[in-house]
């Protein structure tokens, strides 16, 4: 409630800049999801995203006031590329995507797709989009306005971002030796912390910024720390590492001083004893003792084929065949629907189970709310790029295509942006699912400012 009051007045009476930089932390720092904090969904818990008054409201109020403090300021400031002449696309794709989405909705509840007129508890779930658009929407733009008044400020939201990242590592260890865990899956260890810690291993790809030795190490520990206190997101995180690494990797190939490939290697090296250590040694791929072994045994079983594959797809914990079939049954609604092709559901899009071997319907587990399994009419999935292409259509897939060939550049080209890389991985696994990481649309506007020279028009 502090924060919230903070915020407030900065809201008020603060600069734009000063504002973005105190919702970056506040954001960053706060601990969001009830289940992954204490291992329960029943109790109630209060956060920066849920006051006991006013709820999430509050901070969207925050947001509308800062948003019209920006263009009572500034007008509609609206970045252009220096060497061509045109607009910025992945701004301005975002923005009409963001507009758009608010008729489909209407639209989608007009013709009662799905039956949606008559499940009256899933309007929660076009709110819910609605407003983290919203939210990320206003980032975009107080970071793009911030940018216009201060072109070194950048270098401060880099600076402030690495630190958030990196001071989680130092928390981490703090909150072990407080014992600020709680165990599940028999054995495993979920550490109560912010859910930005998960990206901290990330660090390692920073090692040529400036303190860049100390964010290989903070990376490093980073890393070593969730191979035995995960955060929750276990097979996501395999994901988001192998990511890290690869590129990592890359990096220590192109290295030209001696010392530094030494060093990379070294520290590469450490990583790969460590986690051979941890998931050879202990048992942990026979051994099923919690969600990031239970992740990597699943990986390892597809991979090398091991046991039937229909029984491994229609197992009631495949959770990554779940999310396969997701991207399918979005793309075979739209083929049942094709009216909404083009500019997608809106908020809170919904679709049928057309087509799965996968238990979509575990009431007891977290797979889908309650609502969904009883009226078979899904929403909220669980990877993004089938949120994005339901709730916008061709026009998400070309964003989501966009920003991944952006991605392939900045992973390909020496001294590519890493900014990008990390934005990239935010915006493939988590977009639209943790308000605490809608911090990973500015890891792409600082990454889009490296790669590009804007010059910018104002409007009125």
């Amino acid at each position: 409630m502090i924060e919230m009051i903070t915020l407030f007045f900065a809201a008020l009476f603060c600069d734009i800049d000063v504002l973005f930089k105190m919702l970056l932390v506040f954001m960053s720092c706060g601990i969001e999801n009830q289940y992954y904090a204490t291992g329960g969904r029943t109790s109630e818990f209060f956060s920066f995203y849920k006051l006991p008054i006013g709820g999430i409201y509050p901070f969207f109020v925050i947001v509308m006031i800062a948003l019209i403090r920006c263009y009572f300021k500034y007008g509609i400031v609206l970045p252009i590329k220096s060497s061509q002449n045109n607009r910025f696309f992945f701004y301005t794709l975002s923005v009409v995507m963001a507009v758009l989405a608010f008729p489909m909705t209407i639209l989608t509840i007009f013709l009662n797709d799905n039956g949606i007129l008559y499940l009256s508890e899933m309007w929660k779930y076009n709110a819910r989009d609605a407003y983290q658009m919203i939210v990320i929407m206003a980032l975009m733009v107080l970071f793009f306005h911030s940018y216009y008044n201060n072109r070194e400020i950048v270098g401060e939201i880099k600076e402030l971002l690495l630190m958030l990242l990196s001071c989680m590592c130092l928390a981490a260890v703090i909150l072990i030796l407080m014992k600020n865990y709680y165990i599940n899956w028999g054995a495993e260890k979920v550490l109560s912390c912010p859910l930005l810690f998960f990206f901290s291993p990330g660090l390692v790809l920073f090692v040529y910024e400036k303190r860049g030795l100390y964010y290989l190490l903070a990376g490093c520990l980073s890393l070593i720390i969730q191979m035995k206190y995960t955060v929750g997101i276990a097979g996501t995180w395999w994901l988001y590492v192998i990511g890290v690494f690869v590129v990592f990797l890359k990096i220590i190939l192109e290295t030209k001083s001696d010392y530094r490939k030494w060093l990379l290697s070294v520290a590469l090296l450490v990583l790969a004893m460590i986690g051979l250590w941890f998931f050879i040694g202990s048992g942990y791929i026979t051994s099923v003792n919690g969600q990031i072994s239970y992740k990597l045994n699943t990986i390892i079983k597809y991979a090398t084929g091991i046991g039937s594959i229909h029984r491994s797809v229609s197992s009631t914990s495949a959770s990554i065949s779940a999310r396969i079939e997701e991207i399918v049954n979005v793309f075979l609604e739209f083929a049942h629907k094709p009216y909404f092709v083009l500019m997608g559901k809106g908020y809170g899009g919904t679709v049928r189970k057309y087509w799965g071997l996968s238990n979509w319907n575990r009431s007891t587990t977290s797979t889908f709310p309650l609502v969904m399994i009883t009226n078979r009419v899904y929403s909220a999935f669980h990877i993004a790029v089938a949120e994005v292409i339901i709730n916008y259509g061709l026009l998400g897939l070309i964003h989501f295509a966009y920003l991944f060939i952006l991605f392939l550049a900045n992973v390909i080209k020496r001294n590519g942006s890493m900014w990008i890389v990390i934005g990239f991985l935010w915006y493939a696994l988590f977009y639209s699912l943790f308000y605490s990481f809608d911090v990973g649309i500015i890891f792409i506007c600082c990454g889009l400012v490296d790669t590009h020279k804007y010059s910018f028009r104002r409007e009125k």
